[in-house]
């Protein structure tokens, strides 16, 4: 599992560069995000979003519903 985590981090630092920003600016979003939305790690997460029925993602998703097995 480290291995990986390893791996993760590596593109993390290198989407950094490439977006010419640094790991400080990434936490400073990272904290002002969980202030409004709250933490992964105390488990605040979305578990049901509505929409209304002619909403253009509920016709994308229907229109590919093998895709999306649980929106049927």
């Amino acid at each position: 599992m480290l291995d990986e985590l390893a791996d993760i981090q590596e593109i993390i630092d290198n989407l950094l560069i490439a977006l010419g920003t640094t790991k400080r600016r990434l936490a400073q979003v990272k904290n002002k995000k969980n202030d409004k939305r709250g933490l992964f790690k105390n488990r605040h997460y979305i578990e049901v979003v509505d929409v209304s029925d002619n909403a253009e993602v509920i016709k994308f998703y229907l229109k590919h519903a093998d895709k999306y097995p649980e929106v049927k």
